[in-house]
């Protein structure tokens, strides 16, 4: 199987990176190596973590790779092992409840949009932002991880559930849950 524009497939590479092809690590890892970081870095919201962690993955994936099966796209696969990996830093933490969400403002909001806005309606969109994030912090892990996943990575609920481990259902109803807490929290405070 190949990609467009003659690349070859992940599956493939991840075939010849069991075989021992140092040159197909390369390539998986230049296509995916800033994704890993990117939403390590979401995940954990430190860059040292994040780096620790993205590293792990990255020797995971080789130990992996003997026993990989293309039965889902390998994304989603790779998303899965970034997404445990992470948890299982954050269980090593103490302050796993304040670490997940330590996301950026900037993840909650359009980059270009925002640049666009008046000094004024910055201020308001920061202000609120604040208030969403402390609002996300309260929630239960299992909604505050669902919600923080379906806002940074703009998941559908069949691809959180495959990261975390539920159904589509189970994803479905907990986003539910927490958008409603989120919403009522944001009216009280308006």
């Amino acid at each position: 199987m190949v990609h467009l524009n003659n690349q070859i497939s992940d599956d493939l590479l991840m075939k010849q990176i069991a075989e021992g092809k140092t040159s197909a690590f390369n390539m998986i890892f230049n296509r995916y190596s800033k994704r890993v970081l990117d939403y390590s870095l979401k995940l954990l919201g430190d860059k040292n973590r994040a780096d620790d962690v993205a590293q792990e993955v990255w020797l995971k994936l080789i130990t992996a790779a003997q026993t990989y099966e293309p039965r889902a796209q390998f994304i989603s696969w790779l998303h899965t092992l970034v997404y445990n990996t992470a948890m299982s830093e954050l269980r090593k933490s103490s302050r796993q409840s304040q670490r997940i969400l330590s996301l950026p403002i900037e993840t909650f909001t359009n980059q270009a949009d925002s640049n666009q806005n008046s000094a004024e309606d910055k201020l308001v969109e920061r202000s609120n932002l604040s208030n969403l994030r402390k609002a996300i912090k309260r929630l239960p892990k299992s909604e505050r991880v669902v919600i923080t996943i379906w806002i940074s990575e703009d998941s559908c609920h069949e691809e959180i559930a495959k990261q975390i481990g539920k159904t589509a259902s189970s994803v479905k109803s907990t986003l539910f849950r927490a958008r409603r807490k989120l919403e009522d929290h944001l009216r009280a405070t308006a």
